[in-house]
């Protein structure tokens, strides 16, 4: 099975900007931890343990509380640290959401990599996934089963671009060459709908990619960029399992619902126990 490092980050960093669903502006400085202790943000003076049980919202993004403090959109954060092996933290947020940047985890991977890491901790062995997972809705299914490595295939298809699918083994290299520039997209002939529901308020073309029918707002980084975005969003979101991940995981249209849905499973049947 995959051996990991414990890693924190070697030095403070921090970076501000715009929550993409709020709109409002918000600093966010990661610190160092000393122990083996996982990723918490810090809100106020509140602590929100990153873990699937402390998600509170969903839908178009992944939210987290711990009943008294909130933190919006934190799926890009916790992809650039779950994609380059960093899974000791402690992340303060000033505002309401996590900044957009530009809509990709590339901001989040720069400025982590500006500040380097370090081991605080002997490796540990991923967990044996003792056997398959599988989660679906009416839209798509995710199913994990045990591999030596952390695989993941994602398949989509959208009426105004039709199918993309994108397979890679998740290690810090492909990370960030393969998925980080990958960006939030949004469809231009539904926008109205989601600005009704109150989402999407700091969007602009700066940190989301736009599709119109037949056309994109800026031209692709990546062959299959909306697929990537998706698979970006997945490891975002399972990095909440709090321990390293050696599955193979097929993603049929992912959602962050469904994602968190397969982190709950996991971390149960990893038997993963983290500070609530």
């Amino acid at each position: 099975m995959r051996l990991a490092s414990q890693l924190t980050i070697a030095s403070p960093v921090e970076v501000d900007g715009i929550g993409l669903h709020t709109g409002e502006k918000s600093l966010v400085r990661i610190v160092p931890e000393s122990q083996p202790v996982g990723i918490s943000f810090i809100v106020g003076e509140m602590q929100i343990a990153a873990v699937p049980e402390n998600v509170s919202n969903s839908s178009r993004q992944t939210a987290l509380s711990n009943g008294a403090a909130s933190v919006q959109t934190v799926e890009h954060l916790l992809a650039a640290l779950g994609g380059l092996g960093i899974s000791h933290v402690r992340i303060y947020v000033t505002g309401p959401e996590v900044p957009a940047l530009d809509g990709s985890a590339m901001g989040w991977v720069r400025l982590l990599e500006a500040s380097g890491t370090r081991d605080i901790g002997q490796p540990v062995r991923a967990p044996v996934l003792p056997h398959t997972i599988t989660v679906e809705d009416d839209a798509g299914r995710l199913r994990a089963t045990p591999c030596d490595r952390y695989l993941i295939s994602v398949s989509v298809d959208y009426r105004q671009v039709g199918k993309q699918s994108a397979t890679l083994e998740v290690t810090p290299d492909t990370f960030k060459r393969e998925i980080a520039p990958a960006r939030t997209f949004g469809f231009a002939d539904e926008a109205r709908a989601v600005f009704a529901a109150g989402l999407a308020s700091g969007a602009s073309l700066e940190n989301v990619l736009v599709i119109y029918n037949g056309g994109f707002s800026s031209p692709p980084r990546l062959p299959d960029e909306l697929a990537r975005h998706k698979m970006l969003d997945l490891i975002g979101d399972l990095a909440l399992v709090g321990v390293p991940l050696s599955v193979e995981i097929e993603a049929i249209r992912p959602s962050h619902r469904l994602n968190v849905q397969l982190a709950r499973c996991l971390a149960q049947a990893l038997q993963t126990k983290r500070p609530r």
